[in-house]
């Protein structure tokens, strides 16, 4: 009976032991794992989630891109050691975003060429010189109850294929006809003479292959984006 109870404590002292060891063990893996997750976060998730927040505003805004960046981000020895589809979905959005960085500069060339030869042709003669020192630039400019509250130009318009009107409206909802002016190159104008230029200037892109090209990679840049920002937002939350 002593015999079978000594066994039983022993037993169950055995049992106790390898459970702490096994927990401890655990534990220790735990620990390894949480504090590679916090390293590959701080090196390397959320510096690539803030540089690719940053590109999608200017992709959005149709503005330049300034890839530097994104380049310092992949260059760290970090972004070996990051999860292996994200790191294959970093690679195919960069090669997405710089070849639609290529396609945004020839595209935003012609989109200025046009408007000025749009301006040129509408313009009344002796205005063409105060908007000749201007650049050309059309604006499309929204008030709220007198307040400035925002503006397009119509070279960004031209790209993602809308009229400024459209654009104001997409950007500010609560903008309607009445709360728009416009300027060419800061001179207030007339709304139609606005309107005719951009009538004109947006049938012109229409049948612009770079600019066509561009709005395309364009979009496909967009989702991409998205996407990658939302997987590599799960690693983060």
């Amino acid at each position: 009976m002593m015999n079978e109870l000594m066994d039983a404590i022993l037993a169950g002292a055995i049992v106790a032991l390898l459970g702490a060891a096994f927990g401890a063990v655990l534990g220790h893996i735990f620990s390894k794992t949480r504090a590679r997750n916090e390293r590959l976060i701080e090196g390397i998730y959320r510096p690539l989630l803030g540089q690719l927040g940053l590109l999608l505003e200017k992709v959005q805004d149709v503005e330049n891109l300034d890839l530097m960046g994104l380049e310092g981000v992949r260059r760290n020895g970090t972004f070996f050691a990051m999860d292996e589809s994200l790191r294959k979905m970093t690679r195919q959005v960069y090669k997405e975003i710089k070849e639609y960085k290529d396609r945004y500069d020839a595209s935003n060339a012609r989109a200025q060429a046009i408007v000025r030869e749009a301006v040129q042709n509408f313009a009344p003669t002796q205005d063409r010189g105060n908007y000749r020192s201007g650049g050309f630039e059309v604006t499309y400019r929204g008030f709220i109850d007198h307040a400035f509250m925002g503006m397009v130009d119509l070279r960004s318009c031209l790209l993602v294929g809308k009229t400024p009107v459209e654009c104001m409206i997409q950007n500010r909802p609560l903008f309607n006809e009445s709360n728009i002016d416009c300027c060419i190159s800061g001179y207030k104008v007339e709304r139609h003479l606005a309107d005719e230029i951009s009538k004109w200037a947006l049938q012109r892109a229409e049948m612009d292959q770079s600019i066509k090209d561009a709005r395309s990679q364009r979009q496909l840049v967009l989702r991409d984006l998205h996407d990658l920002i939302n997987a590599l937002s799960s690693k983060i939350l």
